[in-house]
């Protein structure tokens, strides 16, 4: 249940953090599903693929890691490995605060119907759904928002 605001100012890696976190969380936690709320129009999948297939996979194989199911040795492929990851976060492109709810709404509801619960939530950017509020009211630029459970 905590919430935990990155701030910072423009080009600074706030949202290259949160998604390197969202993605290694979903990765670790095969029962998890994350939500994204883009506000920006800036969320792109080919670059969380990437970041999956090239960087956190490999990194937690070097570590001694492993995802293979009990039993088996041979480890899944990356690529699918990362696709499985990609399958468990749901992304909305929002333009409104009320939109994040009505999709949260729904998403916790899925998790019901699921094994897999909703564990983790990223608004990209919080500043852009408050119309600049965030930021009149002396928040570092552009906050992402996470709440993890």
């Amino acid at each position: 249940g905590d919430i935990v605001q990155v701030t910072g100012p423009r080009r600074s890696g706030r949202t290259a953090f949160a998604l390197y976190t969202i993605l290694l969380h979903l990765l670790l936690h095969p029962d998890a599903r994350g939500a994204w709320f883009d506000s920006s129009g800036s969320f792109d999948p080919h670059r969380c693929l990437a970041i999956l297939r090239d960087v956190l996979v490999p990194r937690l194989l070097k570590l001694g890691g492993t995802f293979a199911p009990e039993g088996v040795t041979e480890e899944p492929a990356p690529e699918e490995l990362a696709i499985a990851v990609l399958d468990r976060l749901a992304v909305s492109r929002v333009n409104k605060s009320g939109q994040v709810l009505d999709v949260l709404a729904n998403e916790v509801g899925k998790a019901d119907e699921d094994s897999n619960r909703l564990d983790m939530v990223v608004i990209d950017s919080l500043d852009n759904l408050l119309g600049g509020e965030a930021l009149q009211q002396g928040s570092a630029e552009g906050p992402s928002l996470f709440s993890l459970s």
